[in-house]
């Protein structure tokens, strides 16, 4: 916890959690929010802006019963190291109360007959956004980093594109399945307010400052200057794929506008 200018900032730990039932995990639900047009979520502010965690705040029926269920839910796997299950258990007894956040949106893949986050720690406020991130991936990350051929790249392309007419939450594509999913968040509440990161939470970065140095220390930190930042090739190729899809956004966009125009 920090306080600059009279104001407490602190890091807060929020739970996951992905409804699955016969067919995967949870698609967004009509009710969910989703106002951006297509390629435009990013413009949005999120969702959690200006929201207060206040656990004595009244909630409706459905909303309160799922507050107790994941409260009383210790939140370590069968098979955790000894200390992930202790820290649950100790947080648990400090920070009895909890809030539920407004629910967030991201991309799961089925692979080998199971379903796993596709990009993980990613996640949207809108279901759109989790489309556009999917999307693009498809079209930019996706041959990238997999080294695609041109007709692989096609097919990448058409799967994004079906994507983005209809607003699917699912598509396939070589043989790969994704699915926009419905993740819901709690964070843990206790006297001292809401729950830090715990002991056992993986937290492999150290500071930036402390990256810096370790990369001075290696030879591998140089100061900028006038020389200019040279690309290799794969470098290259990704520039080239960004501004081709900074293109077409921007094609899709003007033509938005001529439509509304008439």
């Amino acid at each position: 916890m920090r306080r600059v200018l009279g104001e407490r900032f602190r890091i807060v730990r929020a739970s996951h959690f992905i409804r699955m039932g016969d067919s995967g995990p949870e698609p967004p639900r009509p009710s969910d929010p989703d106002p951006a047009e297509v390629g435009e979520a990013y413009r949005l502010p999120p969702r959690t802006k200006g929201f207060v965690v206040d656990p004595f705040t009244g909630t409706g029926l459905c909303e309160g019963i799922l507050r107790l269920d994941l409260l009383r839910f210790v939140g370590s796997a069968p098979g955790s190291p000894p200390e992930v299950a202790e820290d649950a258990r100790r947080c648990a007894e400090r920070y009895p109360g909890g809030v539920l956040l407004p629910a967030v949106f991201s991309v799961s893949e089925r692979v080998d007959g199971s379903w796993r986050a596709h990009a993980p720690g990613a996640s949207y406020s809108t279901p759109q956004g989790a489309r556009d991130g999917l999307a693009g991936w498809l079209r930019v990350m996706g041959p990238f980093t997999l080294d695609l051929d041109e007709e692989q790249r096609a097919d990448f392309a058409a799967a994004a594109d079906r994507l983005d007419d209809k607003r699917r939450n699912v598509v396939s594509v070589s043989g790969r399945r994704f699915r926009v999913t419905r993740v819901e968040r709690l964070v843990r509440i206790g006297p001292d307010g809401p729950e830090g990161p715990r002991p056992s939470d993986f937290d492999p970065d150290p500071p930036i400052e402390v990256q810096v140095e370790q990369l001075k220390a290696q030879g591998l930190w140089h100061e900028e200057d006038d020389r200019g930042l040279e690309l290799d090739g794969r470098a290259m190729e990704l520039k080239r794929l960004w501004e081709q899809e900074e293109a077409r956004r921007a094609a899709v966009r003007e033509r938005r506008q001529g439509n509304k125009g008439r």
